[in-house]
């Protein structure tokens, strides 16, 4: 039996790629998605949006073209796993995590989107494969100075892993009264210290990282109502990892098998729901890192059990993710239920638009509205502007009192475009 072991882990892998292709065009894009695909971010550094960007000059400003830079780095964050896993464990057993990793439910989720989670999230995998390979190969230093600058460019949260990486580094030094200039710890914190210098020199110049710090605070960063955070927390992470977490909690009994590298980044990619609120559920991406600790305590399980823990997770994880068309009625996640409000009318209201240069939008306006709405867009929010002539879009219906003798060009359930001409 142990032979078709690859086999059937090829196939999970196989069927973990085929999810995330799934489905992807059915949810609207969200606000914070639009904010990376227009490159509207202040508080972000440039590498990660200018990926949205190049496939957006190459195949044009779609869902699938916008959505497809998530699909391509999640299923290479699969492959980055095998070969993480592939400095400390077997082939076979590297194989294993890369087959739980590609069916991981977050990782599958946020693999479909738009957002700057699975970008870190590879780019992270990859500074951790290039660091344990430079522990042993002083060949490596230039690839981990590069990897560590990719990262901390992608998303500004990205230089938390190197800095971890750093003051474990420091750590053990200390520990070991090791301090010499000679010493090759020594010289690999220097290249990890000067990896951060071009994203600390960027955020220093950047107002707009530091002002969204400021603005939002504790709100943002967990500063506030920490409990509530904590429990609203697991009750997410719960409710989307129903079978893994159990595994991910089992799995801390074999933390001495894993190198301490894998074990930090396990603990940023946890501690990130924390820090930066459970209302982001993109954050719940980096759970897919507790696939090695996960693979590793159930490399000490019976054959039998091992195939019974992974029918258990294809089943939650299809439950989760699954295509639409094939389990309508399964717990599916929210977003992937049914068809998204804009991409079913986004083209009947700009129809309607065609001849007209810009639009007045009234009411709680995202980047969405500027990704699916032509005409230039003006946010009037709750500004009083019933006295300037030109087209309304209102997004909620008691913005239309605020319209007087307006003419009604389009109205639904969700939104009205109106024209006003005193």
């Amino acid at each position: 039996m142990r032979r078709y072991c690859p086999i059937i882990f090829w196939l999970i892998i196989i069927l973990g790629i085929v999810l995330r292709v799934t489905d992807i065009g059915i949810p609207d894009i969200a606000t914070d998605e639009a904010q990376f695909a227009l490159g509207a971010s202040a508080a972000q550094p440039p590498v990660g949006m200018s990926l949205f960007a190049l496939i957006q000059a190459i195949f044009g400003s779609s869902i699938i073209a916008v959505r497809s830079v998530s699909i391509v780095l999640g299923i290479a964050s699969i492959g980055m796993m095998f070969l993480v896993a592939r400095t400390f464990l077997t082939k076979e057993s590297s194989l294993f995590v890369a087959a739980i990793a590609s069916i991981f439910p977050s990782h599958i989720i946020f693999s479909r989107l738009a957002y700057l989670s699975v970008p870190l999230c590879f780019a992270w995998l990859l500074v951790l494969f290039v660091f344990l390979k430079a522990q042993k190969d002083s060949r490596w230093l230039i690839p981990l100075f590069l990897a560590c600058v990719f990262a901390t460019f992608v998303k500004t949260q990205g230089l938390l892993f190197p800095l971890f990486l750093l003051v474990g580094i420091i750590f053990s030094l200390i520990k070991r009264r090791e301090f010499s200039i000679i010493n090759y710890q020594f010289l690999i914190a220097i290249i990890l210290l000067l990896s951060l210098i071009p994203i600390g020199l960027f955020i220093a110049t950047s107002p707009g990282i530091l002002a969204t710090l400021l603005l939002y605070g504790g709100n943002m960063y967990g500063l506030s109502n920490i409990i509530e955070r904590i429990s609203t927390l697991i009750s997410v992470w719960w409710s989307i990892l129903p079978v893994l977490t159990v595994f991910a909690a089992s799995s801390i009994t074999r933390m001495r098998d894993i190198p301490w590298p894998v074990w930090v980044l396990v603990f940023i990619g946890t501690i990130m729901g924390l820090l930066l609120g459970p209302a982001h559920q993109y954050y719940t991406t980096y759970l897919v890192y507790w696939s090695i600790p996960i693979t590793v305590l159930l490399l000490r399980w019976p054959l039998p059990l091992k195939g019974i823990a992974l029918v258990a997770v294809i089943l939650s994880t299809l439950s989760i993710v699954g295509p639409r068309n094939i389990m309508p009625n399964a717990r599916l996640y929210h977003i992937f239920q049914e068809e998204g409000y804009w991409n079913t009318n986004a083209e009947k209201i700009n129809s309607i638009l065609k001849d007209e240069d810009e639009v007045i939008v009234l009411g709680a306006a995202g980047h969405h509205i500027r990704w699916y709405i032509e005409p230039r867009v003006l946010v009037g929010d709750t500004m009083d502007l019933s006295d300037r002539d030109g087209n309304y879009l209102l997004l909620i219906a008691e913005e239309a009192s605020k319209i007087k003798g307006a003419r009604v060009l389009y109205t639904d359930e969700m939104v009205s475009v109106l024209k006003v001409k005193n």
